[in-house]
C-alpha cells in the first residue's frame, strides 16, 4: 500500500523530499553527489534503513523502501471459553482504541517502538490479566489472549 508523507532525507547537503499519495518520490541532487538517503515517518520502520549513493552521475530509479508497523492481536474469552464480543480495548500512549469482533478476536496495528498498555474494558467483567504492558515494540505480538470473568 502506498504511503503518503514519508520524508526522504539526503545527507551531505542533498536536501529532502516527501512521498506523494501514490508513495512516489523524486529528488534532484547535484552531479557527483555522494551520500545516504534515509526515509523518516513517525511510527514506521523502513527496510532498507537507508540507501547509499556514491559519485552520482546518472538517474537512479526504483529506489524503494518498505514501511512497516506491527500488529498486536489475540482473543478474549469468558470463563466458559466463549468468545467475548464488543470488549473495548484501549492502547495507551496514543495507541488507539478498538473492539473485539463476534469471535472475540482483536487485531491492531501499532507504531514501531510503541510503548504502553493494552487495557480491556466491558461493563460487568474483570479481566485476567487486567492489562498487558509493551515496551519499545519492534515485532508483532500475536496470541495476546485475555480471560474475562463476570463479576458476581
Amino acid at each position: 500500500m502506498p504511503l503518503n508523507g514519508v520524508t526522504i532525507v539526503f545527507n551531505n547537503d542533498g536536501g529532502t523530499t516527501a512521498t506523494n499519495s501514490k508513495g512516489f518520490y523524486s529528488h534532484e541532487i547535484m552531479s557527483k553527489w555522494s551520500g545516504i538517503a534515509t526515509p523518516k515517518l513517525q511510527g514506521y520502520k523502513f527496510t532498507p534503513l537507508n540507501i547509499a549513493f556514491t559519485d552520482v552521475q546518472e538517474n537512479h530509479s526504483d529506489q524503494h523502501f518498505i514501511a512497516q508497523r506491527y500488529t498486536i492481536s489475540g482473543f478474549i474469552y469468558d470463563d466458559e471459553g466463549n468468545p467475548m464480543e464488543n470488549v473495548h480495548l484501549i492502547f495507551s500512549n496514543n495507541g488507539g482504541e478498538i473492539q473485539t469482533n463476534a469471535q472475540g478476536f482483536f487485531t491492531h496495528d501499532i507504531d514501531y517502538q510503541w510503548s504502553g498498555t493494552l487495557t480491556p474494558q466491558k461493563s460487568g467483567y474483570d479481566f485476567t490479566p487486567q492489562y498487558l504492558t509493551y515496551s519499545n515494540i519492534v515485532g508483532n505480538h500475536l496470541d495476546q489472549n485475555i480471560a474475562a470473568n463476570e463479576r458476581t
